[in-house]
């Protein structure tokens, strides 16, 4: 339990989220759900770019 709790914390103070994925979502892994919407974001992002990241300090 002090692994846990070690562990919990270290996240914490990373301000991470602790998420539990639903396991029953696997059967959607490598699917394309929303194709629309997909084709339309991937133009956008040719178009566009990402944007730069910014320096960590």
């Amino acid at each position: 339990m002090k692994e846990f709790s070690k562990e919990y914390k270290e996240f914490n103070e990373a301000y991470l989220p602790i998420i539990h994925i639903d396991k029953s979502l696997e059967k959607y892994k490598g699917k394309v759900i929303f194709k629309e919407q997909l084709d339309e974001a991937n133009k956008t992002l040719k178009r566009v770019g990402l944007p730069k990241p910014k320096d960590k300090k």
